[in-house]
């Protein structure tokens, strides 16, 4: 895959903008900043599904269960972490011009 242009900086704090309205990722319940990928699977597959905030080792996790993450391997740009038949995926987006595109291969 050729190696894209510098991405934008774009501050977490600023968020994405569509023109008319700046979506502020830390205002987000399903954004989690500077996670790793551990700790993003650990969150996902512990929720209990009555609460969003309780941890359980025995509920199983629910599929299509979220979050947003800030991209350890690949700066400026997030992961997209959601459970899926109990386990975690991870896909990467990407910032390309203040907008957000989802690169359609899974993260491994």
């Amino acid at each position: 895959m050729a190696e894209l242009a510098k991405k934008p900086e774009l501050p977490v704090k600023t968020g994405l903008s569509n023109g008319h309205n700046a979506v502020k990722l830390n205002d987000m319940p399903w954004f989690h900043g500077k996670i790793l990928r551990d700790e993003a699977e650990n969150l996902l597959l512990n929720v209990d599904e009555g609460d969003s905030a309780s941890v359980s080792a025995s509920a199983q996790p629910q599929d299509g269960v979220f979050l947003v993450r800030e991209s350890t391997n690949f700066p400026g740009d997030y992961t997209l972490c959601v459970v899926f038949q109990q386990k975690v995926e991870h896909y990467r987006q990407v910032i390309l011009h203040l907008k957000l595109m989802a690169q359609l291969v899974q993260v491994t």
